[in-house]
């Protein structure tokens, strides 16, 4: 492996680690040097390696096959994974899910600004139902963290899987 695709790789990775979301190929090019028919061709020499995965007609569609969707594992495992490693949430800097420097849309599938303190953009917030917003509002106002992290892991389901109609 060349350092140009380990480079890619730590960055993407660092981007899905730190961020929540896979950089755009784009940005991966910026990050590298590259311009984006070289990042493009870098992705493919990745993807035929088995190091990268790129889900076409996506903004966000890197994503490494070796890297587990921790949405999907619940709170109580990941704390206790933690605590067996000798870590707690204050120590890494967890901040309230609602405050944090996100500046796009939760959603995986999308790169939509949002304004600070939102988590999706208009489009994908209406794709989810009323009573789900209405829980993960009610959950932020109560500082439910567990709560929270739950419901916007299925906020993220749904808004993933209305790919980007527009509901009213």
């Amino acid at each position: 492996m060349t350092p140009q695709q380990l480079r890619a790789l730590d960055f993407v990775r660092d981007r899905i680690t730190e961020a929540g979301w896979s950089p755009t190929i784009r940005e991966l090019g910026g990050h590298l040097g590259l311009g984006s028919s070289a990042t493009y061709r870098l992705i493919e020499r990745l993807g035929a390696a088995g190091h990268l995965v790129l889900k076409r007609n996506t903004a966000r569609g890197l994503s490494l096959p070796d890297m587990p969707d921790l949405r999907v594992v619940g709170s109580s495992a990941l704390r206790a994974e933690l605590a067996r490693r000798g870590e707690t949430l204050e120590g890494l800097g967890a901040r309230p899910i609602a405050y944090g420097t996100k500046r796009t849309c939760a959603a995986d599938t999308c790169g939509a600004s949002v304004n600070e303190g939102h988590l999706f953009c208009l489009t994908h917030w209406r794709a989810i139902p009323v009573d789900l917003r209405s829980s993960i509002l009610a959950a932020h106002r109560r500082r439910d963290r567990d709560q929270l992290q739950t419901l916007v892991a299925q906020a993220r389901d749904i808004a993933d899987g209305c790919g980007g109609v527009r509901f009213a």
